[in-house]
């Protein structure tokens, strides 16, 4: 047990944490915490009382850290820039009774008990914050609502529902056949956050101005993503981490920090049939993932550098086919990894290269580039690679080779001897251009 420590009517400001509890048992009342770097941070800390405090305009407001059978109740958690309250590995949690302007809740975890609460009685900017847990074929249509957390259930459906200022507009973890569609969720930190859940479907929603995310998936698998506009999100319009065998179809990606970004361990997924336009570094992004398809997209007038990226070595086996990529600023593609596969595609006008292959910080080897449409672009392709990368170029069309000998292909390869490397110039060849557009 221990400590009963009391910390009441206090004014708590400027500091990089105001309250930090390492141990158990305290009470936090009547206080009042603003213009700090984290108002609250429990760490291993448990049953711990915050009550009817402020916590106005610090960076984090309350943080939850392996910490269990906390209560935070009456509170008034307003405009801090990051979370309201972030419950992170903790378990069962009382949040009661507290009142969110422009925050609200974030919980993560790796285990399904890290999500399992008891958060009832809140509102979020004059409105309801919606928590079920344990639940089934529930049906939420137009009703108020400024979160909704669900854990551990599946048959719901969430429609014709407007979040906006939350911190999440809609988490859900552990959760199965969850439909949300129809709805409009703007100004959260992420609008839409997954955690651990299969055989959902996002559909025909509006999304905009997420300070991190638009729609996020970690460790989820068979979801589908279709028919969404997401657009104005600092961060990538569509996140996918650890999460395979997703498809993302028909969405209009646009003015986002970044397009769609798969990354690490995300496999097997299917990118297709999205309009992906004027977003910050990248179109649609593979980082560190493998057998991902990414097929007849529109990725054009990315702002900083690539319509399409494949990145770091371990990218392996994807494919990117019949793809219109265009007016991107630096590259049209850009590639890392080994044998994956740049086909059918219209690569054009594209601000300094069509593709663009580098093996600078990792491999770049037995790729194929093949079938492909070459036009307007500064410069149609250039590589930096391993001498004996073995890329393949093969029966592309080049408006800038007219003859039906092998096309050649300007670049720079290098060996390395333990830290030094030697550059020197090379060539690759399309050994059976084709003279005609395909």
């Amino acid at each position: 047990m221990g400590c009963y420590n009391k910390v009441i009517n206090c004014n708590i400001s400027s500091n990089a944490i105001g309250v930090l509890a390492l141990s158990s048992n305290n009470e936090i009342l009547n206080c009042k915490f603003f213009d700090n770097a984290q108002a609250i941070d429990m760490r291993y800390s448990n049953e711990n009382i915050v009550l009817n405090c402020s916590i106005l305009k610090n960076g984090n407001g309350v943080r939850l850290y392996e910490s269990s059978l906390n209560k935070i109740e009456g509170c008034c958690i307003a405009y801090n820039t990051w979370e309201g309250i972030g419950i992170q590995n903790s378990n069962k949690s009382y949040i009661l009774n507290n009142t969110f302007i422009e925050n609200g809740i974030t919980i993560s975890g790796e285990k399904v008990e890290y999500f399992i609460h008891e958060i009832s009685g809140n509102v979020i900017n004059n409105k309801p914050l919606l928590y079920y847990k344990n639940s089934a074929n529930i049906k939420l249509n137009g009703i108020e609502a400024g979160e909704i957390i669900i854990v551990n259930c599946k048959n719901f459906v969430i429609e014709n529902i407007s979040i906006n200022g939350s911190n999440v507009g809609i988490e859900v973890a552990y959760s199965s056949n969850i439909a949300i569609k129809n709805c409009s969720l703007s100004n959260c930190k992420n609008a839409i956050l997954f955690y651990f859940s299969s055989k959902n479907i996002i559909t025909e929603n509006e999304i905009e101005k997420s300070y991190y995310d638009g729609i996020s998936f970690y460790f989820s698998s068979n979801n589908y993503i279709v028919k969404n506009n997401v657009s104005k999100c600092n961060e990538s319009g569509i996140f996918l981490y650890s999460s395979s065998n997703n498809t993302i179809s028909e969405n209009i990606i646009r003015e986002n920090g970044g397009g769609a970004l798969i990354f690490f361990n995300s496999n097997y997924n299917t990118i297709s049939n999205n309009r992906v336009l004027y977003n910050g570094g990248f179109g649609i992004s593979l980082q560190g993932v493998s057998f991902n398809k990414v097929i007849n997209n529109e990725v054009s007038y990315s702002k900083y550098w690539c319509g399409i990226s494949i990145v770091k070595s371990y990218s392996q086996h994807n494919q990117i086919y019949r793809n219109n990529i265009s007016h991107n600023n630096w590259c049209g593609i850009h590639i890392e990894g080994i044998e994956n596969i740049i086909r059918e595609n219209n690569i054009t006008y594209n601000e300094k290269y069509g593709v663009y292959l580098t093996a600078w910080l990792s491999e770049c080897r037995r790729n194929v580039i093949a079938e492909n449409n070459f036009i307007g672009n500064k410069n149609n392709a250039y590589f930096y690679v391993n001498f004996l990368s073995f890329n393949i170029w093969y029966r592309n069309y080049w408006d800038d080779w007219k003859l039906r000998f092998p096309k050649p292909i300007f670049g720079t390869a290098f060996f390395q001897i333990y830290i030094v490397r030697f550059n020197f110039p090379w060539l690759n060849f399309d050994v059976h251009p084709n003279i005609e557009k395909l």
